[in-house]
C-alpha cells in the first residue's frame, strides 16, 4: 500500500491525531498544579489555587471555574479577571479559594489564561472531593457531638500516647482536660 492510499484509508484516524496534538498543545501553555486530583477539601476551608505559565503570551488577566458533572462542565465561577501577574515561563500564580458548600466527590477546576489574542486553559488531571466540615468534639464521626463523643472524650482523659495522636485532644496541647471538654460541649447537639 502507497504512503497516500495509507493516508486515504487512516484520515479520520490522522485527523483526530492532528486535533488531539492541536487541543493537548493549546492547554500547555498553562498548567494547573493544585488540586490537580485526589484532594479532599473541606467546606468553607481556603485553599490556595496554584497554576504555572508553560508558554507566555500577552496575559490580560485569569479566570477560575470549577464543576461537579466532569472535566467538560459546565463550569461555576470561582473568580474572573484576577490580576495578570508576572507573565514570564514558570512563574506561579495563586489564588485563596473559599471551598463552597457543595458536597461532591467528583469536582474539578479549570483555569483561563485570558490573553490579548487566544485564550487558553487548564483542567485538573483527574477529581478532587469536597466534604462536609469535621466537627470539633465529634469523636465517633457521626456528624454530631454527642454522649458517645463525651464518654470517648472521658475514656481518653490525662495523657494522650503523643501531641497529636489523639482524636480527644481538640485543643492540641497533648492531654485530654478541661479546655477539650469545653470545646466538646460547645459543639454539643
Amino acid at each position: 500500500m502507497s504512503a497516500l492510499a495509507f493516508l486515504r484509508s487512516n484520515k479520520i484516524i490522522l485527523l483526530a491525531a492532528v486535533l488531539a496534538l492541536f487541543v493537548s498543545s493549546a492547554r500547555a501553555h498553562v498548567i494547573l498544579d493544585d488540586p490537580n486530583g485526589g484532594e479532599q477539601l473541606e467546606v468553607g476551608s481556603s485553599f490556595t489555587v496554584t497554576w504555572h505559565i508553560q508558554i507566555a503570551h500577552n496575559l490580560q488577566n485569569w479566570d477560575l471555574w470549577y464543576s461537579t458533572t466532569g472535566s467538560n462542565g459546565p463550569w461555576t465561577t470561582i473568580a474572573m479577571n484576577l490580576p495578570p501577574g508576572s507573565g514570564a515561563v514558570d512563574s506561579v500564580h495563586t489564588y485563596d479559594w473559599t471551598v463552597p458548600n457543595v458536597v461532591d466527590d467528583s469536582v474539578w477546576l479549570r483555569v483561563r489564561m485570558d490573553n490579548s489574542g487566544t485564550d487558553y486553559y487548564d483542567v485538573s488531571a483527574a477529581p478532587f472531593s469536597i466534604v462536609a466540615p469535621s466537627i470539633p468534639g465529634d469523636l465517633d464521626g457521626d456528624g454530631v457531638v454527642g454522649i458517645l463523643d463525651l464518654l470517648s472524650l472521658l475514656a481518653a482523659w490525662g495523657d494522650c500516647p503523643a501531641k497529636g495522636e489523639c482524636p480527644a485532644d481538640l485543643d492540641g496541647d497533648g492531654s485530654v482536660g478541661i479546655l477539650d471538654l469545653l470545646a466538646l460541649l460547645a459543639n454539643w447537639g
